[in-house]
């Protein structure tokens, strides 16, 4: 994962509130707690305030930093038992989703998510984090 030495800033995407549209789409999908927009991030209105809400965001922001192109996505392999899990989208999308929880904290990586059971994440996909991370700081 190496990057230019010239620091560049990161662009973080920020909440912003539903549309209508939105608003069913969430409660046609209960499941999902959020999702990355092409303008900003959107939060399943069932989402309570305060640690969890802020876990989602910072899952999502996690999401959209790595199909911004301002960092490497994710290539590590995933886990039969991952993939089992029925994720919706592409391994990539999955990829991502294992990262923004392991960066959120989001309670769910460790397995206590209510509406969907979490990918358990492999050394490799520690080791991706750890180096993004640094990066993320500042680091080499």
């Amino acid at each position: 994962m190496k990057e230019d030495k010239k620091k560049k800033k990161v662009v973080w995407q920020t909440e912003r509130e539903l549309t209508r549209s939105e608003a069913r789409w969430f409660t046609d999908h209960p499941k999902v707690a959020g999702m990355t927009t092409k303008s900003g991030i959107v939060v399943n209105p069932n989402v309570p305030k305060g640690q969890q809400r802020e876990a989602v965001v910072r899952n999502e922001q996690i999401r959209g930093l790595l199909r911004s192109g301002q960092v490497p996505r994710p290539t590590f392999p995933v886990t039969p038992a991952q993939v089992g899990l029925g994720y919706p989208g592409t391994i990539q999308d999955l990829r991502e989703t294992i990262v923004g929880r392991m960066a959120s904290g989001d309670p769910s990586a460790g397995g206590r998510q209510r509406q969907m059971p979490a990918p358990v994440p492999t050394s490799a996909q520690r080791a991706y984090w750890r180096r993004l991370r640094k990066l993320l700081e500042g680091g080499e």
